[in-house]
């Protein structure tokens, strides 16, 4: 592309970051963002082994609405603590109701 002197679109930015924290919570994450991309939420995961901060850091990046946090106290109680970018807010929603929670919020804005 580059030697026909095209340059590709930047690619767009994801309504919802998910961020994973250690390997328990992994299949979780995978699972909720197929989950979400095929309600039409537009999602990226972070991908490694890497700490919150720089998860956090990525979504802040890639201007994420929202990050979903993903931890073994979230895989334990079966709920997703959920991030606010731009208010900073967090809140913790059951992993069931993750789609309907963050498709009502996004209507509303």
């Amino acid at each position: 592309m580059q030697a026909q002197g095209i340059t590709p679109p930047p690619l767009p930015r994801p309504v919802v970051f998910v961020a994973a924290l250690g390997d328990r919570a992994r299949p979780t994450a995978i699972d909720l963002t197929y989950r979400l991309r095929r309600s039409g939420l537009s999602t990226w995961m972070a991908f490694g082994r890497r700490g919150l901060k720089s998860q956090l850091r990525e979504a802040n990046k890639r201007q994420a609405r929202y990050t979903l946090i993903l931890g073994e106290d979230e895989i334990e109680t079966a709920q997703a603590t959920v991030r606010d970018m731009a208010q900073g807010e967090q809140t913790r929603v059951p992993l069931e109701e993750l789609v309907e929670w963050l498709s009502a919020r996004l209507t509303q804005a």
